[in-house]
């Protein structure tokens, strides 16, 4: 898989569970937390992608 995929995939679930905790504590799915999740969440999904893709 390339680096870039790597971080796609890194981004892509990062966001998911990063809007999906929020709810899971009963905040709303469309939430100032659940999207704030979601952005950190998939900056953090990236930054694991990037640095998973070094050691492929």
């Amino acid at each position: 898989m390339s680096a870039k995929s790597l971080v796609w995939v890194g981004m892509v679930l990062g966001s998911l569970i990063g809007s999906v905790i929020p709810v899971i504590f009963g905040a709303s799915a469309i939430s100032g937390v659940s999207i704030l999740g979601s952005g950190i969440g998939g900056v953090a999904g990236v930054i694991l992608g990037w640095k998973l893709s070094k050691y492929l």
